[in-house]
């Protein structure tokens, strides 16, 4: 994840499709900074890199509703040592949650969203930002 060349290399490699790059809306804050985007057998890819902390940020939507959360997320687990964190859900029709990655010393956020009937809709990997200091709320 520290470098998102990695997923172009594999893109190149596996002669995934070259889609254009993502419009910026004039006016808009820039808050990241978009890499390519691809497309292969019934999956997007788009890669962007966080201005605010330089975090990398892969992210892979499925198009084609076969994949089933509870076999991702079991092949992720055999894998490298993945953590849930927090359900993230603000929609009744599509489950969010995210999960910690550990790979060695490394750390990676997985966020996976997932339909009402267990296919999954989109799976991000990103960096994981350092924790930020908590100093409590202010007095009144």
């Amino acid at each position: 994840m520290d470098d998102l060349g990695k997923v172009e290399v594999m893109a190149r490699e596996n002669n995934w499709i070259t889609l254009p790059p993502t419009p910026v809306r004039p006016g808009a804050p820039r808050l990241v900074e978009h890499g390519p985007n691809w497309s292969a057998n019934g999956f997007f890819v788009h890669t962007w890199l966080w201005l605010d902390g330089k975090l990398p940020t892969c992210f892979v939507g499925l198009r084609r509703a076969n994949a089933n959360r509870d076999e991702f997320v079991e092949a992720i687990s055999s894998l490298v040592e993945l953590k849930f964190i927090r359900d993230t859900s603000v929609l009744p029709q599509l489950r969010q949650e995210q999960y910690e990655i550990s790979i060695g010393p490394t750390k990676l956020q997985l966020s996976t969203a997932t339909k009402n009937d267990g296919t999954m809709a989109s799976a991000r990997i990103s960096k994981a930002a350092p924790a930020l200091p908590y100093y409590g709320l202010p007095d009144r």
